[in-house]
């Protein structure tokens, strides 16, 4: 499988692809993926998400490894570890669908107790951060949860889609928190005063909470930020298919920069 990857590579670099041997690889990945060997990231289309991933993945579990306080999630569905601070869970990290670039993901406040930590005053992010003297900039989006024992639905949006600052200290010590059901029009009434869109839509709030058998739902107002680094910079940090270094000493400088220098002082 070494040799048919490596030839390839070599004909799609030639413009020269075989049918019979790119139908062969792809039938041998679909039966067991783990015969493949996880092909660097400069060899690799930016739209082969998957093998992206996998070459991300062997970097984290890499990093994680190196980390004495650190563990892997273990949900199927994402790939991250654990994060050393009290206002998030976990740091998340994947390749993006459309560019192939790697994109890592944290979400600052995801409950009351992580906000706690947060907004103790008005809370202000930087806008970039700095990996390896190359600034990245970073999205801020916004996340409203509603949950009961577990997740129940939530919004996602960003500055655009507020009429007034949801995200106050003032707000999250009066307004978040739970709610019995002969409450649940006071969040209706503040989430119609600060957001501009069909947020009940998005929500599906009255199917997924009015029309539940739900007595009491919890509400907790926090963030969504990612910073992306760009394939062509993957590339040229990850080139050799046994020599993952230079891609686990990223995954590690996003971890440290999200730890130290997300939150402004």
């Amino acid at each position: 499988m070494k040799i048919a990857v490596r030839v390839s590579n070599f004909e799609k670099m030639s413009g020269n692809k075989n049918r019979f041997l790119t139908d062969f690889i792809q039938l041998v990945r679909d039966h067991n993926p783990e015969w493949l060997q996880a092909t660097p990231i400069a060899s690799l289309d930016p739209k082969s998400c998957n093998a992206i991933n996998r070459r991300i993945r062997i970097a984290v579990e890499e990093f994680e490894s190196a980390r004495d306080n650190l563990k892997l999630l273990t949900y199927n569905d994402r790939l991250g570890t654990n994060f050393s601070k009290m206002w998030a869970d976990e740091v998340l990290y994947q390749a993006c669908p459309e560019t192939g670039g790697l994109v890592a993901s944290i979400y600052p406040g995801n409950t009351k107790t992580q906000g706690r930590h947060i907004f103790y005053k008005d809370p202000e992010f930087n806008t970039e951060l700095m990996l390896s003297s190359q600034s990245y900039p970073l999205s801020i989006g916004y996340h409203v949860k509603f949950s009961g024992q577990n997740y129940v639905s939530g919004l996602w949006f960003d500055d655009q889609k507020m009429k007034k600052n949801l995200y106050t200290h003032e707000i999250f010590k009066n307004k978040t928190g739970r709610y019995t059901r002969d409450s649940w029009s006071d969040i209706e009434e503040l989430l119609d005063l600060h957001l501009s869109y069909d947020w009940k839509k998005q929500c599906q709030w009255k199917t997924k909470i009015l029309d539940s058998n739900r007595t009491v739902i919890n509400m907790a107002i926090g963030y969504v930020i990612t910073l992306t680094v760009p394939k062509d910079v993957l590339d040229k940090l990850d080139t050799q298919i046994h020599d993952t270094t230079q891609l686990t000493k990223l995954v590690g400088h996003i971890y440290d920069a999200f730890e130290n220098d997300l939150i402004k002082d």
